[in-house]
Formats: C-alpha cells, sequence, structure tokens
C-alpha cells in the first residue's frame, strides 16, 4: 500500500490523537551542539574547521561557510574547535541538553610570501572517477552472496507541538508531555517524539539466481496504538539504501546519490581530509547540494 502527501498528512494526525505516549528516561537525552566558526577579525565562516569534544573521537567538520552541528550521548562537555592556520578554541557545554556555541578564532600571524590561488577540483573529479571505475568491484549488490546484520530506526516528531492546533488535539492531563520535548540539533526548532520504530534483522543476499530475504529478529514500535492503518504506514517507512546505485527512492521519491555518475550535476564536492586508516589512504568527502537544483538532494559526508 502506498501513500501520497496529503493520505500521509491525514495519517500522522490520527498518529496524534492514537498515541499511546513513549516517555524515554529524560537522563539518555543526547548532547546536541550546532553554531558556527568564524575568523576573529574578519567575522566571515572559516570552511572545514574541525569540531570534536576533548578526549573523545566524536568530532565533524564545519561546512563551506563555517556552520556545524553535531550530536552524542556520552558524557562529554569540552568542545574544540581548530583549523591550521587559527588558534584552538575550547568552550564548556551542558550536557544532555541543546546547546547553541559559536567560536570566534583568532589568526596565527606569520610572514607568507604573495601568492595566488586558483580553484582547482581536478584532483577531487579523480577521486571521483576512480569511485565510478571500482563501483563494479565494491557495489555489494554486485557480489555472487553475502549477509549482513541490519538496524533500522525511524523516529516521527511533531515539530512546533506548542501551536495551538498541536495543543488543542491533547487532553489538558496531557500538558506533562512537554516535558519531553527535545530541539532540533540543525535547525533548532523544538519538537515532541511521537513514534518510534526500531527493528534489528539479519539480510541475505545471493545474486544468481537472484534471491533476497531479510530474518527479523526484534522489533519494537513505540508511541502509537497497533492498529491495521498505522502498522502499515511504519512498514512503508523502511529505506533500503544503496549509495552505489544513481538514485535512491525514499517514500517513493528518486534522489541522487552522491556516488551516482551524474553526482557533479547535482552536488558540489570538498575535498576536507585524508587519513591512513590500517595503512590503507582513505578520503573524507564533504558533499553539497549544487545552488542550481531544486530537487531534493541529501547533504553530508562520506569517506
Amino acid at each position: 500500500m502506498t501513500f501520497n502527501l496529503r493520505q500521509i498528512i491525514g495519517i500522522l494526525s490520527v498518529t496524534i490523537l492514537t498515541m499511546t505516549l513513549y516517555l524515554p528516561n529524560a537522563s539518555a537525552q543526547a548532547t546536541k551542539v550546532k553554531g558556527r566558526v568564524t575568523d576573529a577579525s574578519t567575522g566571515e565562516g572559516i570552511p572545514f574547521a574541525g569540531i570534536y569534544f576533548k578526549n573523545s573521537t566524536v568530532g565533524v567538520s564545519a561546512d563551506i561557510d563555517g556552520y556545524f552541528f553535531l550530536e552524542t550521548r556520552d558524557t562529554l562537555s569540552l568542545l574544540s574547535a581548530s583549523i591550521l592556520g587559527y588558534e584552538e578554541e575550547v568552550r564548556k557545554v551542558t550536557r544532555h541538553g541543546f546547546n547553541e556555541v559559536n567560536f570566534s578564532l583568532k589568526p596565527i600571524h606569520s610572514e607568507l610570501n604573495a601568492a595566488v590561488v586558483k580553484p582547482d577540483d581536478r584532483y577531487i573529479r579523480s577521486i571521483l572517477r576512480k569511485i565510478e571505475e571500482s563501483k563494479f568491484r565494491n557495489n555489494p549488490e554486485k557480489r555472487p552472496m553475502y549477509n549482513c546484520d541490519v538496524y533500522t530506526k525511524m523516529e516521527l516528531d511533531v515539530t512546533n507541538p506548542e501551536s495551538p492546533m498541536i495543543s488543542k488535539f491533547l487532553p489538558k492531563d496531557f500538558n506533562f508531555v512537554y516535558d519531553y520535548m527535545d530541539t532540533s540539533v540543525v535547525s533548532g526548532m523544538p519538537f515532541l517524539p511521537v513514534l518510534i520504530s526500531e527493528t534489528t534483522s539479519k539480510y541475505y543476499h545471493r545474486k544468481d539466481p537472484p534471491s533476497n530475504r531479510e530474518i527479523i529478529k526484534a522489533t519494537r514500535i513505540s508511541g502509537v496504538d497497533k492498529n491495521p492503518v498505522l502498522a502499515q504506514f511504519t512498514g512503508n517507512m523502511y529505506v533500503k539504501t544503496n549509495f552505489y546505485d544513481n538514485y535512491i527512492n525514499i517514500f517513493q521519491v528518486e534522489i541522487p546519490s552522491p556516488l551516482s555518475s551524474s553526482g557533479t550535476t547535482y552536488y558540489n564536492y570538498y575535498l576536507v581530509d585524508s587519513l591512513n586508516i590500517e595503512g590503507r589512504k582513505t578520503y573524507k568527502i564533504r558533499f553539497h547540494p549544487s545552488k542550481w537544483v531544486s530537487s531534493p538532494t541529501f547533504d553530508g559526508e562520506m569517506s
């Protein structure tokens, strides 16, 4: 059974009215941080600055305008921002809550000879070309057979839950649910979790003769009554992703993969870092939607 956008909105309304609210332990709430890294002398964003929690491996790179967001469930509180040519800055954040932290890094002044820097994307295009040439070898769907463990988690949230439209659907004695509101680390908007679906399974694939089999080990749905309509809706939320495909179908929308053969049409790519992992050269590449593209796309990093 499939749903168009109007049907999905209708089902969400039913979900809000019929939910059996699941209230997670507040102590398990993640530490979320969003902000921007800027140059203290110019106020401009510093692209690809490294932001990480001290004494940990939890971190991200800022985007091309210096913005970042990250979250962790570890008990970490010291956040650092650094990049070559600037002094490191460390800030303390509130654990198990939402933080907006902006870094203003001071440049390290040194005498350098004048140089003219011109953009050159030949290297990143060379890496993308090698990925394309190796697709057949690396794509798991092309292997004779394989199996893997799969964990899928889907969370359905209501944004702006304190609006009059949402509040009028909740009984007066349900006001306590607002104690469990969270904040989006991406947009900074408040939201209320109303449904969480988790599944663990074993997936088996065989190429010839074609066979795909998934054995569900455990599943849990929290937040709504188990009625047939909503069960079909949550089942339809399962998304099978293979970024080696040119397009990925999410809710019946074909979204171009960042590894698509025509990926440069939809994305801008940036080489953030190169690492040596177990003796193997590994590249960290950030991709953003091209400003000329209006269709749905991804935004993130790959390595």
